[in-house]
């Protein structure tokens, strides 16, 4: 007796008209061409050109467009960073590596469809060795990164899911 509720409780449900997002996307998720991805700093920080490059590849693996295709994704992005502790002699002790961000996917004649401003930060800690410190910087760049960039994949799935 239980079997039976559960096969007609499974059948109902299967029923209900649940879609996957990625499932009539996929197709269009194809036709998004990656434009441009640049930092926009007044200072330059070493470290910046790699960020842009791992966004860059990380959206060029989910959005394999071509150049001409019906869309181009373009994303352009500011680092900053801030304070997160002070020690009691007024050293700082840990930071905060900040990307944001302004997307726009653009259709074929030129119009912005879309548009999003994303953020993403990751904290790190000063260490005693300046080196350590680096790698730890290099760290929390690449974890802002992939924030930023899964947020980004997300928000223009949605937004090609409710164009169908």
């Amino acid at each position: 007796m239980i079997k039976k509720i559960l096969l007609v409780s499974a059948l109902v449900l299967s029923a209900c008209g649940y879609t996957a997002v990625y499932e009539k996307t996929a197709q269009q998720m194809q036709q998004v061409y990656i434009g441009k991805v640049q930092v926009a700093m007044n200072d330059r920080l070493p470290g910046e050109r790699r960020v842009a490059q791992l966004v860059n590849r990380r959206l060029s693996q989910v959005f394999t467009g071509v150049e001409g295709d019906p869309y181009t994704l373009n994303l352009s992005m500011e680092e900053g960073r801030r304070t997160l502790a002070v020690l009691r002699d007024a050293t700082e002790d840990r930071f905060e590596v900040a990307l944001s961000g302004r997307v726009d996917l653009v259709d074929s004649k030129g119009v912005t469809v879309f548009t999003k401003n994303v953020v993403s930060s990751a904290p790190y800690n000063v260490e005693s060795s300046p080196y350590s410190t680096e790698a730890g910087k290099d760290r929390a760049r690449q974890s802002a990164a992939e924030s930023l960039t899964t947020d980004v994949i997300q928000s223009i799935s949605f937004f090609l899911h409710g164009q169908k």
